[in-house]
């Protein structure tokens, strides 16, 4: 709950508000007289957004439709202060047309927030609002964090509660970005939110709960072949790729930086990513000693070295030569 001591704000598990709620006024169910409280719907499409007031009587009160870099297309105003990605916006006496992004500010005619990524040495990108591509991918908290991903991977990794699927190693990095790093899910028009096309399409990445409690997950949340590559379709970096493990000694070169956040995956039998290639397993990269990651899994896997994951590799009838991809992945 958020309060701006005139109205309490209740807010959804996707972090934007649902629910205003005028704390100097009486609640009226009845549809009559004042409206309080105002239900708020927040619908994120490909290329458009939404943001509608709806009343007691359940009735609409206002709305605004935005394109995909938050600048006004439709409508005068919500009628509330939160609008683009259920962010703040202002009051009437706030004309300066920035969202107020928790973190930072943003600018939707430029499509630049006004300062600099605090998180600038994990993403990169010090004033672009979702790396230049909001179709794609989106920031509402403004501060997108690698280094927050990594640090609730460290904190959870042990925690079967955290690990959904009856512990599932694809979930637990998902759940680490999102929860931890502040990533944004990628979902589609909410009335396609059940075809089974869009669940399977890699360019969406989500897991929500429906208003009648229905869990739903895209196939990129839980597999780790389709999450590679949704990452790979919102531009994250490739920083390794096909590296054999038992050649190099179970070694990452001097001249390659991984840090902690990076998305690390092993293939444990093919060096190709494709044509019969499956990434097989996927962690998180919590950690980095003189340049080797220390990498967090699944309450099965727990904690590993690269040593480790050779070491895995040629046991239990699996094939001695792993090989492994790493990815920095951009917000999306």
């Amino acid at each position: 709950i958020l309060s701006d001591g005139t109205d309490d704000y209740i807010y959804g598990p996707l972090g934007v508000p649902i629910e205003q709620i005028n704390v100097s006024q009486p609640q009226n169910n009845s549809g009559n007289g004042t409206d309080n409280p105002t239900y708020l719907y927040y619908s994120p499409t490909s290329t458009l957004t939404g943001f509608i007031v709806v009343n007691t009587a359940g009735m609409l009160d206002n709305g605004e439709l935005y394109d995909s870099y938050g600048n006004n297309l439709i409508g005068t105003g919500p009628g509330t202060t939160f609008g683009y990605q259920g962010q703040y916006y202002g009051n009437a006496a706030d004309t300066s047309g920035f969202y107020y992004m928790r973190a930072r500010y943003y600018d939707p005619p430029t499509g630049q927030f006004t300062s600099m990524d605090p998180q600038y040495l994990s993403t990169y990108q010090a004033y672009s609002y979702a790396n230049g591509n909001p179709i794609s991918g989106s920031d509402p908290s403004g501060e997108f964090s690698l280094t927050g991903a990594a640090q609730w991977a460290a904190q959870n990794f042990f925690s079967s509660n955290n690990n959904g699927f009856g512990d599932d190693c694809t979930d637990f990095v998902s759940r680490a970005l999102f929860f931890g790093g502040h990533d944004s899910m990628s979902i589609p028009t909410s009335n396609l939110i059940l075809d089974e096309a869009n669940k399977d399409n890699s360019r969406y990445w989500f897991q929500v709960e429906t208003w009648y409690g229905l869990h739903i997950t895209s196939l990129s949340w839980a597999n780790a072949h389709i999450f590679a590559q949704h990452l790979i379709d919102v531009g994250s970096g490739i920083v390794l790729a096909g590296f054999s493990l038992k050649t190099h000694c179970a070694k990452i070169p001097n001249s390659v930086r991984i840090v902690p956040g990076d998305v690390i995956y092993v293939n444990w039998d093919k060096s190709t990513f494709t044509g019969g290639g499956t990434l097989n397993h996927v962690g998180i990269v919590v950690r980095v000693i003189n340049g080797q990651p220390i990498i967090a899994q699944h309450t099965n896997n727990t904690i590993d070295t690269l040593r480790d994951w050779l070491e895995r590799g040629s046991g239990n009838g699996q094939p001695q030569n792993p090989y492994i991809w790493v990815f920095h992945p951009n917000k999306g």
